[in-house]
Protein backbone atom coordinates (compact mmCIF):
# COMPACT_ATOMS: atom_id res chain seq x y z
CA UNK A 1 0.00 0.00 0.00
CA UNK A 2 2.88 2.37 0.73
CA UNK A 3 4.24 1.73 -2.77
CA UNK A 4 0.90 2.77 -4.29
CA UNK A 5 0.64 5.92 -2.18
CA UNK A 6 4.30 6.91 -2.51
CA UNK A 7 4.17 6.67 -6.33
CA UNK A 8 0.62 8.06 -6.59
CA UNK A 9 -0.47 5.07 -8.66
CA UNK A 10 -3.91 5.11 -10.24
CA UNK A 11 -6.21 2.42 -11.63
CA UNK A 12 -4.48 1.92 -15.01
CA UNK A 13 -0.92 2.33 -13.75
CA UNK A 14 1.18 -0.79 -13.26
CA UNK A 15 3.94 -2.25 -11.16
CA UNK A 16 6.57 -4.67 -12.43
CA UNK A 17 8.50 -6.54 -9.75
CA UNK A 18 11.59 -8.40 -10.96
CA UNK A 19 13.78 -10.65 -8.84
CA UNK A 20 17.40 -9.53 -9.19
CA UNK A 21 18.76 -11.78 -6.48
CA UNK A 22 17.62 -14.34 -3.97
CA UNK A 23 16.09 -11.72 -1.66
CA UNK A 24 16.43 -8.59 -3.80
CA UNK A 25 13.79 -7.15 -6.13
CA UNK A 26 13.61 -4.32 -8.62
CA UNK A 27 10.29 -2.46 -8.63
CA UNK A 28 9.26 -0.44 -11.68
CA UNK A 29 6.16 1.76 -11.53
CA UNK A 30 4.48 2.39 -14.88
CA UNK A 31 2.52 5.67 -15.06
CA UNK A 32 0.35 5.96 -18.17
CA UNK A 33 1.98 2.70 -19.35
CA UNK A 34 5.50 4.24 -19.22
CA UNK A 35 8.43 3.80 -16.83
CA UNK A 36 11.78 5.43 -17.66
CA UNK A 37 12.87 3.85 -20.97
CA UNK A 38 10.17 1.11 -20.98
CA UNK A 39 6.48 0.86 -21.75
CA UNK A 40 3.75 -1.80 -21.55
CA UNK A 41 1.42 -2.90 -24.34
CA UNK A 42 -0.88 -5.86 -24.88
CA UNK A 43 -0.06 -8.49 -27.51
CA UNK A 44 -3.59 -8.47 -28.92
CA UNK A 45 -2.79 -5.25 -30.74
CA UNK A 46 -0.54 -7.33 -32.96
CA UNK A 47 -3.58 -8.88 -34.65
CA UNK A 48 -3.87 -5.68 -36.65
CA UNK A 49 -0.45 -6.29 -38.16
CA UNK A 50 1.04 -3.57 -36.00
CA UNK A 51 1.95 -2.92 -32.39
CA UNK A 52 1.13 0.46 -30.89
CA UNK A 53 3.65 2.38 -28.81
CA UNK A 54 2.46 4.27 -25.73
CA UNK A 55 1.89 7.89 -26.82
CA UNK A 56 3.66 9.33 -23.79
CA UNK A 57 6.70 7.14 -24.53
CA UNK A 58 6.81 7.97 -28.26
CA UNK A 59 6.47 11.71 -27.66
CA UNK A 60 9.19 11.65 -25.00
CA UNK A 61 11.82 9.93 -27.15
CA UNK A 62 10.94 10.93 -30.74
CA UNK A 63 10.48 14.52 -31.85
CA UNK A 64 8.14 15.90 -34.53
CA UNK A 65 10.85 15.50 -37.19
CA UNK A 66 10.98 11.71 -36.78
CA UNK A 67 9.56 10.20 -39.98
CA UNK A 68 10.04 6.53 -39.14
CA UNK A 69 12.79 4.01 -39.64
CA UNK A 70 13.90 0.42 -39.25
CA UNK A 71 14.38 -0.84 -35.71
CA UNK A 72 15.68 -4.06 -34.18
CA UNK A 73 13.18 -5.71 -31.85
CA UNK A 74 14.73 -8.39 -29.62
CA UNK A 75 12.86 -11.27 -28.01
CA UNK A 76 15.57 -13.06 -26.05
CA UNK A 77 18.57 -13.73 -28.30
CA UNK A 78 16.65 -13.28 -31.58
CA UNK A 79 15.78 -10.03 -33.25
CA UNK A 80 13.53 -8.90 -36.07
CA UNK A 81 13.82 -5.83 -38.26
CA UNK A 82 10.58 -3.90 -37.80
CA UNK A 83 9.69 -0.47 -39.11
CA UNK A 84 8.73 2.16 -36.53
CA UNK A 85 6.20 4.61 -38.00
CA UNK A 86 4.72 7.91 -36.86
CA UNK A 87 0.99 8.62 -36.96
CA UNK A 88 -1.07 11.55 -35.73
CA UNK A 89 -1.65 9.65 -32.47
CA UNK A 90 1.97 8.60 -31.86
CA UNK A 91 4.12 5.68 -32.95
CA UNK A 92 3.64 2.07 -33.93
CA UNK A 93 5.63 -0.90 -35.22
CA UNK A 94 4.33 -1.90 -38.66
CA UNK A 95 6.32 -3.52 -41.49
CA UNK A 96 7.91 -6.66 -40.08
CA UNK A 97 5.68 -6.90 -36.99
CA UNK A 98 3.47 -9.58 -38.58
CA UNK A 99 6.60 -11.74 -39.01
CA UNK A 100 7.32 -11.38 -35.27
CA UNK A 101 3.76 -12.51 -34.49
CA UNK A 102 4.15 -15.46 -36.89
CA UNK A 103 7.44 -16.65 -35.43
CA UNK A 104 7.13 -15.85 -31.71
CA UNK A 105 4.55 -17.90 -29.81
CA UNK A 106 2.68 -14.97 -28.24
CA UNK A 107 -0.64 -15.57 -26.52
CA UNK A 108 -3.10 -12.78 -27.32
CA UNK A 109 -3.49 -12.02 -23.62
CA UNK A 110 0.22 -11.59 -22.84
CA UNK A 111 1.58 -8.20 -21.89
CA UNK A 112 4.72 -6.98 -23.61
CA UNK A 113 7.23 -4.67 -21.94
CA UNK A 114 9.33 -2.84 -24.53
CA UNK A 115 12.62 -1.44 -23.26
CA UNK A 116 14.41 1.09 -25.44
CA UNK A 117 18.11 0.17 -25.64
CA UNK A 118 18.92 3.00 -28.05
CA UNK A 119 16.89 5.10 -30.48
CA UNK A 120 16.25 2.18 -32.85
CA UNK A 121 16.70 -0.96 -30.71
CA UNK A 122 14.18 -2.49 -28.33
CA UNK A 123 14.23 -5.49 -26.01
CA UNK A 124 10.85 -7.11 -25.35
CA UNK A 125 9.89 -9.03 -22.21
CA UNK A 126 6.69 -11.09 -22.25
CA UNK A 127 4.43 -11.52 -19.20
CA UNK A 128 1.49 -13.82 -18.50
CA UNK A 129 -1.41 -11.67 -17.18
CA UNK A 130 -2.82 -14.46 -15.00
CA UNK A 131 0.35 -15.27 -13.09
CA UNK A 132 2.31 -12.06 -13.59
CA UNK A 133 5.38 -14.13 -14.42
CA UNK A 134 7.75 -13.55 -17.28
CA UNK A 135 7.40 -15.93 -20.22
CA UNK A 136 10.73 -16.80 -21.77
CA UNK A 137 10.76 -17.30 -25.52
CA UNK A 138 13.31 -20.00 -26.31
CA UNK A 139 14.63 -21.27 -29.60
CA UNK A 140 13.59 -24.86 -30.28
CA UNK A 141 15.55 -26.89 -32.82
CA UNK A 142 13.66 -26.95 -36.09
CA UNK A 143 11.82 -23.70 -35.32
CA UNK A 144 12.86 -20.07 -35.76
Amino acid sequence: MMLVRHNQLKYKDGILIKAVGQLKFEVLCFKDLVCQNSYITAAFESELGMCLMADKFFNEFYDQNFKGGMTKVYFGQRFWNVRLERSSEGGYFKAGWSKVVEEVPLDTEYFLVFTRLDSMTFDVSVFDPDTGTEVFIIKVKGFF
